[in-house]
């Protein structure tokens, strides 16, 4: 199988930028005089939605939490590191006539990260938290990148470092890829499992 279309996650799977999410977590929580470890808040992140850790340890004070939360990481993440093989990785794939999306949470300071590190150039289109989609698990995003540019499900894979972006592909119909680095996480659903981001090249012939 030939794979043309690639659907990626951004935070976590291009760049690295969960430690300094569980810093700026942290910090939030101790604003509402809320105590956890490092460990505990990386857990939470890796394994839900960062709405989900919220309401874990903030209960119904989840949604002024992540107001503040946002206004705190926010400029904690200005300059996030790219992974290794990351660029590389996005080349190879549009110099054979490939295509790479982006499907994420975030904000517009997701197509600020992608300038900053030159990698903007590499992506057909970019999703973000301002386009209104339903967040993943939910496959509305990946639905209308199928249906606005012609991605053919059978020929996409969406790579992303969380569970949630392993339920959203399949439920797209599109081959599932879990990126993980340390190890930590492990998804058996997942089609494929990766620790270097540029072994996506690798599956399938791709």
């Amino acid at each position: 199988m030939t794979y043309n279309y690639y659907i990626w996650d951004i935070g976590g799977t291009l760049f690295d930028t969960l430690q300094t999410s569980v810093k700026a977590f942290q910090d939030t929580l101790a604003v509402y005089e809320v105590h956890a470890s490092s460990d505990e808040i990386y857990n939470h992140l890796k394994t839900t939605s960062t709405g989900e850790a919220a309401a874990f340890f903030m209960g119904e004070k989840a949604e002024v939490f992540l107001k503040k939360y946002h206004e705190i990481e926010r400029p904690m993440q200005e300059n996030p590191i790219v992974f290794e093989g990351a660029r590389e990785t996005l080349k190879a794939i549009t110099e054979r006539g490939g295509k790479n999306y982006i499907i994420s949470h975030r904000d517009l300071q997701v197509v600020d990260f992608l300038e900053t590190a030159h990698l903007i150039e590499y992506f057909s289109y970019v999703i973000t938290s301002n386009d209104h989609f339903a967040r993943k698990p939910d496959k509305e995003s990946v639905d209308y990148l199928i249906d606005r540019f012609g991605v053919v499900s059978e020929e996409a894979m969406m790579i992303g470092d969380r569970e949630l972006d392993i339920l959203a592909a399949q439920r797209a119909g599109v081959i599932s890829v879990l990126f993980s680095p340390d190890g930590y996480l492990k998804i058996k659903e997942a089609d494929f499992t990766i620790s270097h981001l540029n072994e996506v090249l690798e599956i399938g012939g791709s």
